[in-house]
């Protein structure tokens, strides 16, 4: 399988992960199927700051040049934490990519990530349900556009089965395979999921597919796009992030840093 016939492979890193301006100019210099960086922008109330502000502006525009919006696409994400509010989450999320230099045409959803990391042991599914989509509302209502949902197997286990207010699914998974059914068991499909998580604390395992990123073994997600072959993959990704997000009123946001 040559590199021009694998679907658009994304990058996803957070604070820990020592990602640096240098290295994220390295990826994107790397070519296609490397085609873009997700970065954690905040966790619960609390932004990512300065890291964040450098990896998002690394990645723009005038850090991916002819690439940006065409096969190399950028995305912030949040961590979400249940017990703190929904709504404050959003607008720490919110204010972090505005104070990083705000949404461009070749940015993805921002991305919401729903695991069982720093939740509760004794969280309910209507509790995740409720904090999620009050989450998802408030994102919607800032940029014009829902937010992305990525979950697993801890959303699975409680019996969520809703969309919880999000647009399509970033779905981790690290086999050689994605099982559709069991995506299909928290009420997505083919249709409704963008990206697959293949790696995660250990190379991937995908046949045909890279084991490990340009900048080590770093997390990376397979644009799906219902198995699309790449060229389709890419099209439909430049339609639907069309320009950038509708920036409306909301309350005043501190500066984050």
């Amino acid at each position: 399988m040559t590199t021009s016939s694998l679907q658009p492979l994304i990058v996803d890193c957070a604070l820990m992960d020592g990602v640096t301006p240098a290295k994220i100019a390295q990826l994107i210099a790397a070519g296609y199927p490397w085609a873009g960086l997700s970065m954690q922008c905040s966790n619960g109330v609390a932004a990512a700051g300065t890291w964040f502000n450098e990896s998002w502006r690394a990645s723009s525009r005038s850090g991916a040049g002819a690439r940006y919006g065409v096969d190399w696409f950028r995305m912030a994400y949040h961590y979400f934490v249940l017990g703190q509010s929904p709504l404050q989450q959003a607008e720490v999320a919110l204010a972090a990519v505005d104070f990083a230099g705000g949404w461009d045409d070749g940015d993805l959803w921002l991305g919401v990530d729903v695991e069982r990391g720093q939740q509760p042991a004794d969280a309910t599914k209507d509790q995740v349900e409720d904090g999620v989509s009050a989450f998802a509302e408030r994102i919607l209502a800032g940029t014009g556009k829902r937010p992305l949902l990525y979950a697993g197997s801890y959303t699975r286990g409680l019996g969520i089965s809703s969309p919880m207010g999000c647009c399509m699914l970033w779905y981790p998974q690290w086999n050689s395979t994605l099982s559709w059914s069991t995506v299909a068991r928290m009420g997505f499909d083919m249709d409704s999921t963008l990206l697959w998580q293949a790696t995660g604390n250990a190379p991937a395992s995908v046949p045909g597919y890279p084991v490990t990123t340009p900048i080590g073994l770093q997390d990376y997600s397979i644009m799906v796009r219902a198995n699309l072959p790449a060229a389709q993959g890419l099209e439909w990704t430049r339609t639907h992030v069309g320009s950038r997000p509708v920036v409306l009123p909301r309350a005043a946001s501190s500066s984050v840093e």
